[in-house]
This record gives structure tokens, C-alpha cells and sequence, in this order.
């Protein structure tokens, strides 16, 4: 696997296993690629993250706590999860409207 912007080899993998596996092995595949990818996609975010202003990390922070806020939310169905999670969505973009 290459990264397509920069160019850099990011994966590879030999997988010896029989021609009748074939959707095992896909299934293996498909999964080392998606937690490989997570990974990227985690470590750039937080890259991009330490790049912003400190007014941004704390819409940042707001931002990250709505999702928090959300997740209680959902299972719950509370009324204060769900105003917790528009309050701090509110914050977020009172700091930071982009």
C-alpha cells in the first residue's frame, strides 16, 4: 500500500495460505487494512491538530466533548446528554466558526 500524496510505502504483506481461502484471506487483508488506516487517519488528525492556534484546540476541545456527549446520548435517550452535546457543539463554533 503507497500513500498516493506522498508517495511513501505504507503496507505490504505476503499471505501463503491455500486458493480455497480466498475469502479468509480477504477477510484478513481487509482487516489489517482498516487498522492500518485508522491508525494514519488518527495520527494526521492529531498532527493537523498541533498545527492549529490555541483558540482552535479549545474548539477542538468542545468539539471532542460533544462527541463524548453524544455517545452518552444515544444509548439514553437523556434530554441533559443530548443539550450537553449543542452546548459544547455552540462553544465549538463560537471559537472557531471554520
Amino acid at each position: 500500500m503507497i500513500d498516493a500524496a506522498s508517495g511513501v510505502h505504507r503496507w505490504a504483506e505476503r499471505y501463503d495460505q491455500r486458493l480455497q481461502d480466498v475469502f479468509t484471506i480477504q477477510d484478513d487483508v481487509a482487516r489489517t487494512i482498516a487498522a492500518i488506516l485508522v491508525a494514519h487517519v488518527n495520527m494526521a488528525e492529531a498532527e493537523r491538530t498541533l498545527l492549529k492556534p490555541p483558540a482552535t484546540w479549545q474548539a477542538y476541545d468542545h468539539y471532542m466533548r460533544a462527541a463524548v456527549a453524544w455517545i452518552s446520548f444515544q444509548p439514553s435517550w437523556q434530554m441533559a446528554e443530548l443539550l450537553r452535546t449543542r452546548g459544547h457543539l455552540a462553544d465549538s463554533l463560537a471559537l472557531d466558526p471554520k
